[in-house]
């Protein structure tokens, strides 16, 4: 029974932490930016579902605080630490495609036949302007 409540904490879990790193990613992206920037969107998401999984937690026993502080740590951990790694490996992967791109072929725009990634920043984002 255990397993089935963290289990479907883990889903529930994964929308909020998925919606504010995109919000963070929009708002503070830059065209200089990179990993690091991705890493300090997604500890940002992270710190602030925390505390507001920690006030939530709390809500029905405020005795015990410091314990709910760390079960909301330990239940957002997974789904951030999901995403966070998701997007760099894509960012990672994306400019690398994009080097290689530039370095073989001449300039041109990309067609893509996929369909858009939902809340994601643009691919503009994730090109460096030098």
């Amino acid at each position: 029974m255990v397993f089935l409540v963290g289990a479907v904490f883990f889903l529930a879990a994964l929308l909020p932490t998925y919606v504010l790193s995109r919000v963070l990613l929009v708002f503070f992206w830059r065209s200089d930016s990179g990993s690091a920037m991705i890493a300090a969107c997604h500890v940002g998401s992270y710190l602030f579902c925390v505390l507001v999984g920690a006030i939530g937690f709390a809500a029905g026993d405020a005795i015990d605080g410091g314990s709910k502080v760390g079960l909301a740590a330990l239940s957002f951990m997974l789904p951030q630490l999901m995403w966070m790694v998701s997007d760099v490996y894509r960012f990672e992967k994306r400019t690398s495609v994009q080097v290689d791109v530039v370095d073989t072929h001449p300039v041109r725009a990309q067609t893509s036949m996929r369909a858009p990634v939902a809340l994601l920043p643009p691919p503009e984002h994730f090109r460096s302007r030098n």
